[in-house]
């Protein structure tokens, strides 16, 4: 029963495992979602609206108003596919189950006569999981393609 249930998650976790990324021919659409980083850049990272690819750099209308940034130093960009209900449930059950098991065993400790510390930690993560795969489906996660250099740096 442990062994078939141990399977069964390790086959769930590598069929709804995200695809590693994908290579584009003509990513660098104005109005497609982008995510720049660059060493010059606040917090390394900004996502926003492509606006112009410039030969010199792109310009990218985000909350905050439209950033240049140098083709130059940009180390990785990458464009939104979309929205994907799957890789959002996948990435909720992960987290649900982390923080279900932490409260599970916080409880096991401070309580021990409710369950064995096992059961009640593993319940928990369940419980904490099925919370996530639910919330993480309904939101939904972001997929990103990765650019080619080559296109990058034209």
């Amino acid at each position: 029963m442990r062994n078939s249930l141990f399977m069964s998650l390790v086959l769930l976790s590598v069929v709804s495992s995200p695809a590693r990324a994908q290579k584009v021919k003509a990513p660098l659409v104005p109005g497609a979602r982008t995510r720049v980083i660059a060493p010059e850049l606040p917090w390394r990272m900004v996502t926003g609206r492509l606006s112009e690819a410039g030969a010199d750099a792109l310009v990218l209308e985000t909350r905050r108003g439209a950033l240049s940034v140098p083709r130059s130093s940009i180390e990785r960009l990458d464009v939104s596919s979309g929205r994907s209900w799957r890789l959002g449930a996948f990435h909720g059950a992960r987290i649900g189950a982390g923080l279900g098991g932490v409260a599970g065993a916080v409880l096991a400790l401070s309580q021990p006569w409710l369950l064995s510390g096992l059961a009640l930690l593993l319940g928990a993560a369940a419980v904490g999981a099925l919370a996530g795969y639910a919330v993480g489906g309904t939101l939904g996660a972001e997929r990103w393609v990765a650019i080619p250099e080559s296109a990058v740096r034209v």
